[in-house]
């Protein structure tokens, strides 16, 4: 099935700032805001689009600690967006944390180890209640995706 609004609207913005503190730090900041509705579309008038986060903040920097050893962090925070038409699912805001320690030399290797959602975050980033053909819901979420839990990992590239 497809469905077409007939009018919407979309407001916002997005402003980022990036610079170098000092030879060895660089920071950077960004915020995205967009305020979205449905104007003519079904049942769904006065709705957000679906999957549109109203809010989006993220900050790091990073740090060279010599010229071949770096250290970088950020974070970031997502607000709850909908995810349906009918603004009745949401996934979950969440603030996530990232760090990564790099090594460089002129010789060509390149190390690079990192940790994503460092807190070990329980989010969901999407969900789905189940409709069946008849437009019946059980009223739970069938479908849910849990983001990405605390990561480690580690790179290793030589260019010759």
């Amino acid at each position: 099935m497809c469905n077409k609004a007939g009018r919407s609207e979309t407001f916002g913005g997005e402003l980022a700032i990036e610079g170098d503190v000092s030879e060895a730090l660089s920071l950077f900041g960004a915020v995205a805001v967009v305020e979205t509705e449905f104007k003519e579309f079904e049942d769904a008038d006065g709705n957000a689009f679906p999957f549109a986060s109203p809010l989006t903040v993220s900050l790091g920097g990073r740090y060279a600690i010599t010229p071949e050893w770096s250290i970088a962090v950020d974070a970031s925070y997502t607000a709850a967006a909908f995810q349906d038409v009918e603004n009745s699912i949401e996934d979950d805001s969440r603030w996530l944390l990232n760090a990564e320690l790099t090594y460089e030399n002129e010789d060509g290797l390149l190390v690079w180890v990192y940790g994503r959602n460092l807190l070990d975050e329980t989010y969901a980033d999407f969900r789905s209640e189940f409709v069946d053909q008849f437009g019946v819901s059980p009223g739970f979420d069938n479908i849910v995706r849990i983001g990405e839990p605390c990561t480690l990992g580690a790179f290793v590239q030589k260019t010759f």
